[in-house]
């Protein structure tokens, strides 16, 4: 449930944090695809 459907009143500085740790989560995330895909095609061009 969001803050909304909960009928509570929002923070704004909460609400940063959430968009903020979204953004960082989001990030490594990517980062870590772009690592494994590296990977990938480095063992491949190997065989």
């Amino acid at each position: 449930f969001t803050q909304l459907e909960l009928g509570l009143p929002i923070d704004p500085y909460e609400f940063g944090n959430i968009l903020l740790i979204g953004f960082v989560i989001s990030g490594f995330g990517l980062v870590a695809i772009g690592v494994l895909t590296l990977v990938i095609t480095k063992l491949s061009k190997r065989k």
